[in-house]
């Protein structure tokens, strides 16, 4: 099963030109729980300074809606994600 993209890539604050995945909130390194989609990063994080996932455009809003809207806001792993 391959695992659908994380909403940090369709974030305006998500870095492409660093190594690694990271972004404005998290410059050393997004953690797994959000780069998994096991933390719906619209809602609060440890850590993120409050900044937090910044849709860059109607589509991207549009695609977290649909991954994480309609289930339970808990940290529950999406789409059969369990180790």
């Amino acid at each position: 099963m391959t695992a659908p993209p994380p909403i940090c890539l369709f974030c305006r604050r998500f870095r492409t030109e660093r190594r690694g995945m990271t972004c404005d909130a998290f410059p050393a390194g997004i953690p797994p729980d959000i780069a998994f989609s096991a933390h719906d990063h619209r809602l609060p994080y440890p850590g993120d300074g409050d900044l937090r996932f910044s849709p860059r455009d109607a589509e991207a809003a549009a695609y977290a809606e649909e991954m994480f809207d309609g289930r339970e806001r808990t940290g529950t792993i999406p789409y059969g994600l369990q180790p």
